[in-house]
Order: structure tokens, then sequence, then C-alpha cells
């Protein structure tokens, strides 16, 4: 299983990232992002929530998953900069993007208190993952952020 889910993880993401521009060109930038949150959040729920029960099964939802996050790695690049004025594009995307990699260290250094507090790391993962749902509330400013230009 340990090589399988390897593989579902580095093959996931880089079909993701692979498929990331048809996509967008089909759906647009805004509900693309959207769309992969949507999908993690929901690959998380299944994965945290409620164990699938065989190994295959298991694959598959990280697969899945790993799809998504590649397709919102590749989107991040050109979606994220597209929301600044030129003038502060360069600072506005390196803060973006990097205070996600800091709270991505923070996670990781606490998960294993958070798992302590709530009683396993399934818990702990699935409480660290729902940072996604405030992704999805903040989309529909996105969106009416990018109609005005």
């Amino acid at each position: 299983v340990r090589g399988s889910t390897m593989m579902a993880l580095g093959g996931g993401g880089i079909i993701g990232s692979l498929l990331v521009a048809p996509v967008v060109h089909w759906m647009g930038r805004v509900r693309g992002i959207l769309t992969c949150y949507v999908g993690v959040v929901i690959g998380s729920l299944y994965l945290y929530g409620v164990t699938p029960s065989s190994a295959s099964t298991f694959v598959a939802t990280i697969a899945a998953m790993s799809f998504f996050f590649g397709m919102s790695q590749a989107l991040m690049s050109f979606y994220v900069p597209e929301l600044f004025s030129a003038v502060g594009r360069a600072t506005a995307t390196g803060l973006c993007l990097n205070i996600g990699r800091f709270v991505t260290a923070l996670a990781v250094l606490q998960i294993g208190l958070i798992a302590d507090a709530l009683g396993g790391f399934q818990q702990a993962l699935l409480i660290t993952s729902s940072v996604l749902l405030i992704g999805i509330a903040v989309i529909p400013r996105a969106i009416s952020i990018t109609q005005h230009r």
C-alpha cells in the first residue's frame, strides 16, 4: 500500500498540474480554484472522516486529492498574480504563496499536539484540512474583485 500511495500522490499531482490549462480554459480560473478546493475537502472528509475500508479505495482517494492539489498549485502560479496591480504584484504574490507554506510548516510541527488533544491523527488531519473551507468562503470576494477589473 505504501508504494501505491506514493505513486498515487505523485501521479495525481502531475496529471492535475498538466490538465489545469484545459480545465481552466473550460471553466475559468475562479471556478477552477473553487473546484480544486471542493475536491480536496470532499476527499479529506472521506479519507479522514469515513476511513476507506479497502486499500484500493484509500489509494484512489489519495490519487483524487493529489490530482486536485496538483491542479490548485499550478493554478495558483498564474491566478494569484492577476489579483494584484502591477506595482505590488511580486511582493503580494510572494506573500500569499509563502504564508501558505508557513502555515503548513506550523501545522506539520504541531500535528502531534493537535492529534493528542483531539484523540487521534485522523481527527487532527480532518481539522487541519478544513483550512480549505476558508478558501471556499473567500471565492465570492475573489469573483467580485476580478469582475471589477
